[in-house]
């Protein structure tokens, strides 16, 4: 059986597409299972202000609930994406680390 440069370059376009698709979802979950983890350290640290601190303001509470809702938001997002790529992801502004009342402050 003889093979022309057609086929050929149908062939190497065909294993760098599913090659590419594979890799881009790795990497999706990659990131969703991050914000998981992230979401779930979220987690964590609101139980231990539960445990150990009776004084913890409500806006402390609020922002907890809100990273932690936020983080599985975008965790979902990267899930869904994988299979649905032309969905855009929502990126708000990195979440960053919060000081309520002076806990975490190292200064």
């Amino acid at each position: 059986m003889r093979f022309s440069l057609r086929h050929l370059l149908i062939f190497t376009t065909l294993c760098g597409v599913l090659c590419a698709g594979y890799v881009r979802s790795r990497n999706l979950e990659a990131r969703a299972e991050e914000h998981l983890r992230q979401a779930q350290i979220v987690a964590e640290t609101r139980g231990r202000l539960l445990t150990y601190s009776f004084d913890v303001p409500q806006y402390a509470w609020d922002d907890y609930d809100r990273q932690e809702s936020l983080h599985r938001q975008i965790a979902a997002e990267y899930r869904e994406q994988i299979w649905r790529p032309w969905v855009k992801i929502t990126q708000p502004e990195k979440p960053l680390p919060m000081l309520v009342d002076g806990w975490g402050d190292e200064s």
